[in-house]
């Protein structure tokens, strides 16, 4: 069943100078016309730049000759005046053309500088910038509609660490050769034991692009070490060498190459359907500075006391966290060991504790590790299983701080079988080891080890989640101008739970927290605008009582899911003294959480409701009305709840 936050009506009231706004329109005209002639929005001004460039450098090649030409004569003239002095104006000239390129070229650069900064905006107020303009970069739908589930740096962000990871999640195991050149899987992708491992990048697949105004830089194969998590989803691109520059900026863009020679999935298909056919390209800025300022944990659940044994165990960190350091499976007395879940009976000092096994997910922006146990104790509202912890027992964890290298707080390779650099403990996408006393610096094991643990009860609990409110408000009554006037760049959020409600129904299950079971739907966008540009991520924030993020000091109280997007489109609003004819319809949008997203009771949300709609599941002969559209039940689903590419 699904619930429909809200449909947002709205007409922009846009605050940008007037000068952006008309830089805003020019790159809307040079969208359309790339369009129609058949390439990506996004190249159009480096097709520009290109051929200036050529221009001026076709430019300073006459010049150079002019000026050998100017010297020429100085060095023949054999002290006859006449030649001298039309040496010495040619070379005067010379001098002169040589400021007028030189000036054209900082000019040309700067204003290629400043519509590329127009296109792209900023999003979300994620480290991007202001909104300055409205753009739908194409090959951008993979994300959250297709094939793509997450990855980092995010689109547009702005003062990435030269030093960082570049992380994509698929939703898919991928086939290894099509990210790893030269790998081999041996016709086994799901058993990595017998492949035939390599860690170079297949650059047919995956272009890291460095941008240096029409001038771009593709990192070669050698240049970047792929590692993967074990379910083939998540892969880590970790450039040999920092990123950027020290002196200036430097913007990015990454290509993920569609085809049967690009991305495949496992079967060896095209990762890439119809409706993403130029494959998936962004962009971000990577800053001078190096990250070393190492991750942080700043929430732990289920908290201390007794918890039902299908409580799930999750880890937030303040920061994005490597994959393959903080996911993994531990099964058969082997496996993956970052972190562990000890389990030993209570009440029975005697006893040894006992590795519980399990599989540890990321999530949530790489910032949330939850572990999910093997041991099945029950099905939810849903009819799925319901994973549980050893009952009556005392639940021991550690997160383990990764070993040092000789430049702290940079971990230590400790291994490079199995694809790439393993590190024995928790880093960050700079590979930071974990600080896990919040000192503000990383020892190392022991020392910045981080422990915790609490109790478990012999009863399964499976309280299922319910909104307490959302942002904007739900429901049409609420804008009686008949549009919500939202800015292009807002986020939809919801907030689970109220304060009488227990942490563990209203805190979310993150790894479900994901864009088949929350997403963003459309109508009436207009066609030039609405194929593959629009994307969009769910995200999961873990607040405490006061409605901040949770802290070790302000503990987790609520769980809230907003959903980042790109620009909503503008209205179409008539042009005066144009002919009057009928006015196309507002573009609507409706953010829709199902039933698929989990509390850390691992219930589902259904019955799909708030406070403000009690939806019920009905029973008894008596039917139920589990579905919340506009803050009404219903038995069916939303109208508009039907997923658009």
């Amino acid at each position: 069943m699904l619930l429909g936050i809200a449909v947002f009506l709205f007409g922009f009231a846009m605050v940008a100078p007037e000068v952006l706004a008309q830089t805003s329109e020019a790159v809307g005209g040079a969208a359309a016309v790339a369009r129609q002639a058949g390439v990506g929005s996004a190249n159009l001004y480096v097709i520009v730049g290109r051929v200036i460039y050529a221009f001026l450098a076709a430019l300073g090649l006459v010049v150079l000759g002019y000026l050998i030409y100017a010297g020429y004569l100085w060095m023949t003239a054999g002290g006859e005046a006449e030649k001298t002095t039309e040496a010495r104006r040619m070379i005067q000239n010379a001098i002169i053309g040589v400021v007028i390129i030189a000036s054209s070229f900082a000019i040309t650069a700067f204003i290629l500088s400043r519509l590329d900064t127009a296109f792209l905006g900023g999003q979300n107020g994620e480290a991007g910038g202001p909104v300055v303009g409205l753009s739908f970069p194409s090959a951008a739908g993979a994300l959250g509609n297709g094939i793509i589930e997450s990855h980092l740096p995010v689109r547009d962000a702005a003062g990435v660490p030269r030093n960082t990871s570049i992380i994509v999640t698929f939703k898919e195991p991928i086939k290894l050769a099509s990210l790893i050149q030269g790998y081999d899987d041996r016709g086994t992708p799901a058993d990595l034991t017998d492949d035939a491992r390599t860690t170079a990048l297949n650059v047919g697949t995956v272009r890291i692009v460095k941008l240096n105004g029409a001038r771009e830089e593709t990192l070669t194969s050698a240049q970047v070490e792929v590692r993967f998590t074990e379910d083939r989803k998540t892969f880590v691109f970790k450039p040999r060498e920092w990123l950027g520059s020290s002196t200036a900026n430097t913007p990015y863009r990454v290509e993920l190459v569609p085809g049967r020679s690009g991305l495949l999935v496992e079967s060896g298909q095209s990762a890439f359907g119809p409706e993403s056919p130029s494959g998936y390209r962004w962009q971000f800025e990577v800053s001078t500075f190096v990250d070393l300022t190492p991750p942080q944990i700043i929430s732990v659940l289920p908290p201390r006391g007794v918890q039902p044994p299908n409580a799930i165990l999750q880890i937030t960190f303040n920061e994005a966290i490597d994959p393959t350091s903080a996911a993994g499976l531990f099964r058969a007395g082997r496996g993956f060991s970052n972190i562990e879940v000890n389990a030993a009976p209570t009440g029975d000092p005697e006893a040894a504790a006992v590795r519980v096994p399990g599989q540890f997910v990321l999530s949530n922006g790489y910032q949330t590790v939850e572990f999910i146990p093997d041991n099945a104790c029950g099905q939810n509202a849903c009819g799925r299983e319901v994973r549980c912890l050893p009952r009556a027992s005392t639940i021991a964890v550690l997160a383990k701080s990764a070993s040092l290298s000789a430049e702290p707080p940079q971990a230590r390779v400790v291994s490079t079988a199995g694809g790439g650099s393993i590190f024995d403990g928790v880093v960050d996408t700079a590979s930071n080891s974990l600080d896990g006393n919040g000192d503000g610096e990383s020892d190392g094991p022991p020392s910045d080890n981080r422990g915790f643990s609490f109790g478990t009860s012999g009863e399964v609990v499976l309280t299922a989640p319910r909104i307490g409110r959302t942002n904007p408000p739900v429901g049409l009554a609420a804008y009686p101008a008949g549009a919500s006037n939202l800015p292009p760049d807002h986020v939809p959020q919801a907030v689970f739970g109220t304060s009488a409600d227990d942490v563990l129904s209203n805190v979310l299950q993150g790894s479900t927290v994901n864009s088949r079971n929350v997403y963003m739907t459309r109508a009436n966008e207009p066609a030039e605008i609405s194929a593959d540009t629009f994307w969009f991520t769910p995200v999961l924030d873990i607040l405490a009582a006061s409605g901040e993020v949770a802290t070790g000091e302000n503990p987790a109280a609520f769980g809230r899911i907003g959903i980042r997007h790109r620009f909503y489109a503008r209205p179409t609003r008539p042009v005066a003294g144009a002919p009057v004819g009928p006015v196309p319809p507002t573009p609507v949008y409706a953010p829709v959480i199902t039933s698929g997203v989990q509390n850390l009771l691992q219930n589902c949300f259904k019955p799909s409701g708030s406070v403000t709609c009690a939806a019920t599941l009905g029973g008894g002969g008596v039917p139920g009305l589990p579905t919340c559209c506009n803050d009404r039940t219903q038995a069916g689903d939303c109208s508009f709840s039907r997923r658009t590419p």
